[in-house]
């Protein structure tokens, strides 16, 4: 009766375990694709305000060079 009754109760843990497991990973799923956007969001961001340097840049050298 012990025997069965501890099986049954390692067997529910085990169940948990897994369904925790299982929201850990998918969380972790969930902040590396957030990580990703950011990181490609300000990669934009930081693209798009190069280009506006360089155009500004530029127009200054051929005002002073015209």
């Amino acid at each position: 009766h012990y025997k069965r009754k501890h099986k049954r109760v390692a067997k529910v843990q085990a169940q948990i375990r897994m369904h925790m497991a299982r929201n850990n990973f998918k969380k972790l799923q969930r902040r590396k694709y957030i990580a990703a956007e950011i990181m490609n969001t300000e990669k934009t961001y930081v693209d798009g305000l190069r280009s506006v340097v360089d155009v500004s840049i530029l127009a200054r050298w051929y005002s002073t060079t015209e």
